[in-house]
């Protein structure tokens, strides 16, 4: 379990490396990239967890890059196999956490709508080897997942994907703000109770999505953290010195530390892009110019912020967004870095005149 998490960082922050690079440049962002990684600290929590958070960590950036080695491929056998390894990546990545898709949709937004690309033979292809694979990849999974009772039976009982939805309606959104709705969606055995019961609630309570005290609710039970729900994972610890379980347990002897140097730096990051948000719109504004790789982290971004709406409002959910989080920081401190470096050029004309 511990191979398979510390696998996923690292190809998480191979695959954010090789996005972030120019082929002329590869080394530009290697250091800043391996350095956010290693001072954000739920990181080293979650890697020891094996869930849906930090196992879905790597796969978004992972098939970016593996799409911007395959639109740049020359080989024809070696653009196949990448076609088909995303497809593979894409299936199970969806399988284990769906939220895989908002970078992926944002990448489709900027280098097929935005980047106006022509769909070539090339293109079309690979579009339809990477969907044969998925497709091929995804009846597999189900075939294997199939064949123990407990997939089966859960067809007909388990919890519908418009629960959360229903989940995240009332008070901040969070699972314990919402115990007596989600107790009663539990009460019901089938999945199709379930469901009619879950369409009734978010229909009587519409209007708590447009509730501005519930949304500012909302927003900080979710982002209000630097811990990223690891400590929900560190309760419990082999042995009571565990510098992990120290670190991230509630009871541990540096937990409100770890919580308060957490939050900065992920509020640091947040920042970053806020004030790169505003510079790139000044830049568009009046050059028209834009960074499509950058613009491709912000919608992600975006794309996060507006899930996480009309989600339930769970901290732990930032999780696996860590490395859109990263890429859209350094892109955008390079922004900031520029625009200093610009401002400060022109002071040194000014007093030299």
């Amino acid at each position: 379990i511990l191979l398979i998490n510390v696998i996923g960082v690292v190809a998480s922050i191979c695959g954010l490396h090789y996005i972030l690079n120019n082929d002329n440049n590869r080394s530009k962002y290697g250091v800043p990239v391996i350095v956010c990684y290693i001072c954000c600290l739920p990181i080293w929590a979650m890697t020891q967890t094996f869930y849906t958070d930090a196992m879905s960590l790597c796969f978004s950036v992972v098939i970016i890059a593996l799409a911007k080695k395959m639109f740049t491929c020359q080989n024809k056998i070696l653009t196949v196999l990448l076609c088909i390894i995303m497809g593979i990546l894409l299936a199970l990545g969806m399988g284990i956490k769906v939220t895989i898709l908002i970078p992926l949709i944002a990448a489709s937004i900027v280098y097929i709508i935005i980047k106006d690309c022509s769909m070539n033979k090339k293109t079309i292809g690979c579009f339809c080897c990477i969907l044969l694979s998925f497709g091929i990849a995804q009846f597999s999974f189900d075939t294997w997942a199939n064949s123990f009772e407990i997939t089966q039976a859960s067809k007909t009982t388990e919890d519908p994907i418009i629960t959360w939805i229903g989940l995240g309606l009332k008070e901040d959104g969070s699972f314990h703000a919402n115990l007596d709705y989600i107790n009663t969606v539990h009460d019901f055995s089938t999945k199709a109770e379930k469901e009619e019961y879950c369409k009734d609630y978010i229909r009587e309570n519409f209007r708590y999505f447009y509730d501005l005290e519930h949304i500012v609710a909302k927003i900080r039970c979710t982002y209000a953290s630097g811990h990223l729900g690891s400590a929900e994972f560190s309760y419990i610890a082999k042995y009571k010195d565990n510098i992990l379980w120290q670190l991230f347990s509630p009871w541990g002897r540096f937990y409100w530390r770890s919580s308060q140097i957490g939050f900065c730096y992920l509020h640091s990051l947040f920042s970053i892009c806020f004030i790169g948000n505003i510079i790139t719109v000044y830049r568009y504004i009046k050059d028209k110019k834009h960074s499509k790789t950058l613009m491709l982290f912000d919608l992600a971004m975006l794309g996060y912020f507006l899930f996480l709406l009309i989600w339930e409002a769970n901290n732990r959910q930032l999780y696996n967004m860590l490395p859109i989080l990263i890429g859209a920081a350094i892109l955008n401190g390079k922004q900031i870095v520029e625009c200093i470096e610009f401002l400060r050029n022109i002071i040194i004309r000014r007093k030299a005149n």
